[in-house]
């Protein structure tokens, strides 16, 4: 995974998360990829993603995505909650 993920992983594997798929591709129903989540728990339904054009497809497919600035801030922010 990108290094810029690894704060990431590390907050979901510590609210035990199984690890998720990297460069998980989301497709059409004919096979064609349409788009990538950057991870991906496809038994959950809920990515990160990088780009807005992957958020808004993998929304319209019934993901749950967030982006990696706010999956940064979410888990920054339970970091946060948790120290006080």
């Amino acid at each position: 995974a990108d290094p810029g993920v690894h704060g990431i992983l590390y907050h979901y594997r510590s609210k035990g998360w199984n690890p998720p798929e990297v460069g998980y591709e989301i497709h059409e129903p004919d096979g064609r990829i349409i788009g990538q989540l950057e991870l991906a728990w496809p038994f959950e339904r809920f990515g990160i993603a990088i780009a807005e054009e992957d958020i808004r497809i993998a929304r319209g497919q019934g993901w749950q995505v967030l982006s990696m600035r706010e999956a940064a801030d979410h888990a920054a922010a339970v970091r946060s909650a948790s120290a006080r």
